[in-house]
C-alpha cells in the first residue's frame, strides 16, 4: 500500500484467512490498526495449543506491534532478535538482514516431534535494501535500470540464489526429523 507494513498485512492474512480488501481503504496496517480492536482473533493457530505455537522473526518484536499481535494469539514463544522475551539464538547476517539459514536454525531447534506444532515464521534476508554478497557469478540486468537499479537486482538475485540453497538443506534437515 505504500506505508509499509506489507508483510505484517501478508501476516494477518495468511494467519486469519481476512483479506485486507475486506477492511476500509483508510486502513494501512492490519496489526496495529485493527487487531487492537478484535476481540476474537480467527487464526489457523487456534486448533493447536498455545503452548504449542511458535513465531519467529528475526527483527524487532515491537515493529507493528507483532510483540503483542502474537500475545494476543496466544503464542507461547516469539522469537525474535530484539524486544521479546525470546531472543535468537546465533544469527548470521547476509546482506542487510539475518539469513534465512539463521531462520531456519531456530526452527529446527524449536520443533519438538512428541508435540504437534505450529510455526509462523517470515524471513528478512531478502527484504530490500539487497546488499552486495559474495556471489559473483549471478548477474541480473533490466532493460531501462540504471546502474545502480541494476546492481540492486543482481544483489537480489544472489540472495534469491542464497534462499534456494537454504531453503533445500533446511526442507532435508525436516525430513531427517522423526
Amino acid at each position: 500500500d505504500g506505508y509499509g507494513g506489507g508483510t505484517a498485512n501478508m501476516e494477518f492474512q495468511s494467519l486469519t484467512g481476512l483479506p485486507m480488501y475486506n477492511f476500509n481503504d483508510m486502513i494501512s496496517v492490519l496489526y496495529t490498526d485493527v487487531i487492537p480492536d478484535m476481540d476474537y482473533i480467527p487464526s489457523i493457530s487456534n486448533v493447536f495449543e498455545p503452548e504449542n505455537r511458535v513465531a519467529i522473526h528475526l527483527s524487532n518484536a515491537t515493529h507493528y506491534s507483532r510483540n503483542s499481535v502474537y500475545q494476543k494469539l496466544k503464542y507461547s514463544k516469539f522469537i525474535a532478535i530484539s524486544g521479546s522475551d525470546d531472543i535468537a539464538k546465533e544469527t548470521n547476517t547476509l546482506g542487510v538482514y539475518p539469513s534465512d539459514t539463521s531462520t531456519y536454525d531456530n526452527i529446527l531447534s524449536e520443533v519438538d516431534p512428541s508435540q504437534s506444532q505450529f510455526f509462523s515464521v517470515m524471513t528478512m534476508q531478502n527484504h530490500g535494501p539487497w546488499a552486495a554478497t559474495n556471489l559473483s557469478d549471478i548477474t541480473a540486468n533490466g532493460e531501462g535500470l540504471t546502474s545502480d537499479q541494476n546492481a540492486s537486482l543482481t544483489n537480489y538475485a544472489r540472495l534469491l540464489n542464497y534462499t534456494d540453497s537454504s531453503t533445500a538443506e533446511f526442507l532435508q534437515k525436516l525430513e531427517g526429523i522423526d
